[in-house]
């Protein structure tokens, strides 16, 4: 719904205090806690959204409409305060504070009716007392789709600098907040232009710009990662695919390279950019574990899919793909799906075909190699009771060229023909067995 059918929507007028409490627009919520400062008392109040049919996740807006006593409403979004609160379930809602500020509320729901951003102090004051409002302006404007007035984007842009006494963790839940907008990219972008995003995630700024040389250029790698994250929002609510949509072409700066006659290349990008995966992760105090590694996986392998489209397919082709990509499969094709951003309809029609031709391919292999989450037919233990030899670089010689025979297609995945691969094999190790 456009901004401006919203008064009509929602038929502002004086309303009592009991009415207001009743009033949450575009707002996804079961809870909010009602504060009157000059009286400090509080009032959890349940919701009932059979009252708001017409607003969805997907249209994040909020309206406001203050009773007829000055006050603050602050809405809860995972916070230490929320913690704290006996009985008041998790939600996420968005705390406003010194964003929206309550007094002056006929202006205030004309900028919300408008759809504008605004501080309600002097922005240079408002951002001052804490840095972390810069972001939290940004990751509004991504979540309700407003409009930063320019006087606090320029107050933002120069007070960038001070994002740097903020602690990483509080700037890591919003950069986690914008991911999960439903489309992230808004957020990104107000970051980069801003400056905030060459002081707090360096390697992602770098993605930016497009060089020409001879005629021969390349795409902006950070407009470009930016449509890939929208892709991927458009499809998945899962926040670790679209970690994985912004980092994967986070290789493409330091392995960009001029080749005169043949233009821009960047080999070993996907390779380079997996191993930045950890640094990056530690740095924004993001999971260290499963979920690191899940993403960095799929940084790996993003451009496997798509080299497969490129060349006639071969069993052993998708073997190895599904072998390598195990469960993660769909979230890879996912990811992969989603970097074809080219402006050619005729181009991304043939290539989305292809996608389908290597899944027809996938499932048709799997039905008959179940390589998903592939375990060895033969194990290293029966290797070594078999030949009665210990723990050693034999075993390991059998069990990779059992695994390789598999993936060629030369003996199928069955233990019986594994075990006859692995007895010829230690033939040619000179092994034999002494049961």
């Amino acid at each position: 719904m456009a901004n401006s059918d919203i008064r009509n929507k929602i038929n502002i007028r004086n309303i009592t205090a009991e009415e207001s409490k009743e009033i949450i627009k575009r707002v996804c919520i079961n809870t909010f806690e009602y504060k009157d400062n000059r009286k400090g008392d509080k009032d959890n109040i349940s919701i009932d959204y059979s009252k708001f049919p017409e607003y969805t996740k997907q249209e994040r807006k909020m309206i406001y409409i203050n009773d007829i006593i000055d006050c603050r409403i602050e809405f809860l979004e995972n916070s230490e305060e929320e913690q704290q609160l006996k009985g008041l379930p998790k939600i996420s809602p968005y705390i406003i504070s010194n964003y929206i500020w309550l007094e002056n509320k006929e202006y205030i729901i004309e900028d919300l009716n408008n759809g504008l951003l605004k501080t309600p102090l002097q922005p240079e004051q408002t951002f001052s007392d804490d840095p972390l409002r810069m972001l939290r302006a940004i990751r509004f404007a991504a979540q309700l789709q407003f409009t930063i007035v320019p006087e606090t984007f320029m107050a933002i842009a120069t007070h960038a600098h001070r994002i740097s006494i903020v602690s990483q963790e509080r700037i890591t839940d919003e950069l986690n907040k914008i991911m999960m907008c439903p489309k992230p990219s808004v957020g990104w972008h107000l970051l980069l232009t801003s400056g905030l995003l060459n002081r707090i995630f360096p390697q992602v700024a770098d993605l930016q710009g497009a060089e020409n040389i001879d005629g021969m250029g390349h795409k902006d790698n950070f407009y470009h990662t930016l449509q890939v994250l929208d892709n991927v929002a458009a499809v998945s609510d899962d926040i670790w695919l679209r970690w994985a949509a912004l980092l994967h072409d986070i290789g493409k700066p330091a392995t960009k390279q001029f080749e005169p006659g043949h233009g821009f290349t960047f080999h070993g990008h996907e390779v380079v950019g997996a191993r930045m995966v950890p640094k990056i992760f530690n740095k924004l105090k993001l999971p260290q574990h499963d979920k690191m590694k899940w993403v960095q996986k799929l940084v790996l392998l993003h451009l496997r899919p798509i080299s497969l489209t490129k060349e006639n397919i071969t069993d052993s082709a998708v073997r190895r793909l599904l072998f390598d990509a195990g469960e993660d499969i769909d979230s890879l094709m996912t990811l992969c799906e989603a970097d074809i951003t080219s402006k050619n309809k005729v181009k991304v029609k043939r290539y989305l075909q292809n996608f389908e031709w290597v899944r027809h391919r996938m499932h048709e292999v799997e039905a008959t190699d179940q390589l998903r989450n592939w375990q060895p037919p033969v194990t290293g233990e029966l290797i070594m009771q078999y030949f009665s030899i210990p723990p050693g670089k034999q075993v390991g010689i059998i069990k990779d060229a059992i695994r390789e025979a598999i993936l060629d297609g030369i003996i199928p995945n069955e233990y019986e023909a594994a075990f006859l691969f692995m007895q010829e094999k230690g033939k040619e190790l000179a092994l034999t067995s002494r049961n």
